[in-house]
């Protein structure tokens, strides 16, 4: 236990020093409300019909709009693309583009082994695209970003090899400009995001302390922001149309340390793992968030505030405040 005891005091130190002459992360966390969409005490913010349900999760970094269909009926229901859209402050942008995208594999097999797989898409000017998880049919893209009018995005590990044998090849398909969801199913889709920029307004504190509650209120009518998922579903050959409206209605600026919470990790057998697990105590399915450093700071550093951009939590920095704020728990706790 001594020989630990100085090893936890130069780290004590050493996190002191960083701390000094790093900025402070705040987070704007903003809430979004709905007429349409409804907030369920088990955390999912979902629109449900006999037909069909519409579940949304926009807690993300600049507020990705996600939703996942389910098809309650019997029948295949359909999402006519080139008749959807997302209208974000007046401006619509379209969810079909005519895209076409190629899928290619190349594996080669020997003492290792060492795979890649890759889509490349041709995308819009003014559009990101990227590879993205299980269910989400298409490339999500945002309406602030640009790039180039191709893209390719490659997946795969290695180890070194002795070559044995080759396979290689490739499948190009085009977007599909309706979409089946069979019947009891689900399909996701995700395009855009809500917004990258901060909201700045005049006595809106931008760096608070712990003891300061900086909060903005607003209604549908005074929103800075309104969007809508404005979706054409077919059922039987019967047009359905789906307008879901989500307008700004709470928008908050904290230090990113007091929105966050440490929990403890436990494996299948109860050993407790480390590092903790880090939460955000204040998020949810109808909110999303942008990190930014303390302006002050900023302002020090002969940087003008006005080009702050989103920017996230260093990796080594909260391993620091991981292990420091677990060694003070489990010497608070007599371990």
């Amino acid at each position: 236990m001594k020989s630990f005891v100085p090893q936890i005091m130069v780290l004590a130190i050493a996190v002191n020093i960083v701390s000094a002459c790093s900025p402070k992360i705040f987070q704007q966390i903003t809430t979004l409300h709905s007429e349409q969409v409804t907030l369920k005490d088990n955390g999912d913010y979902v629109a449900e019909t006999p037909l069909f349900t519409i579940k949304y999760d926009f807690w993300s970094t600049n507020g990705n709009v996600c939703f996942t269909i389910t098809n309650n009926t019997n029948v295949p229901l359909y999402l006519n693309l080139a008749e959807s859209f997302f209208v974000n402050n007046g401006y619509a942008y379209d969810y079909y583009k005519a895209r076409t995208y190629v899928y290619s594999h190349k594996s080669t097999v020997g003492y290792g082994t060492t795979g890649s797989t890759s889509i490349a898409g041709s995308v819009m000017a003014g559009q990101s695209a990227s590879v993205t998880g299980p269910g989400i049919l298409y490339p999500i893209a945002s309406a602030s970003a640009y790039v180039d009018a191709s893209l390719s995005t490659t997946y795969g590990a290695s180890s070194s090899v002795s070559r044995a044998s080759q396979n290689d090849y490739s499948v190009e398909y085009a977007e599909k400009d309706v979409v089946c969801i069979p019947a009891h199913s689900s399909k996701s889709f995700g395009e855009f995001i809500v917004s990258s920029d901060l909201h700045r307004e005049c006595g809106f504190v931008r760096n608070p302390s712990k003891q300061e509650t900086v909060i903005k209120e607003y209604n549908e009518d005074n929103s800075p922001r309104v969007i809508e998922n404005r979706l054409t579903l077919v059922l039987d050959k019967e047009v359905i149309p789906v307008n879901h409206v989500f307008y700004v209605s709470q928008i908050q600026n904290i230090d990113v340390e007091h929105a966050t919470k440490y929990v403890e990790r436990l494996d299948c057998s109860g050993v407790r793992l480390y590092p903790n697990h880090q939460i955000n105590i204040l998020r949810g399915a109808n909110k999303y968030y942008i990190n930014y450093p303390d302006p002050d700071y900023t302002d020090r550093d002969n940087r003008s505030s006005s080009s702050t951009t989103s920017s996230e939590v260093p990796e080594w920095w909260q391993w620091k405040k991981t292990e420091w704020w677990q060694w003070k728990a489990n010497r608070k706790a007599g371990k």
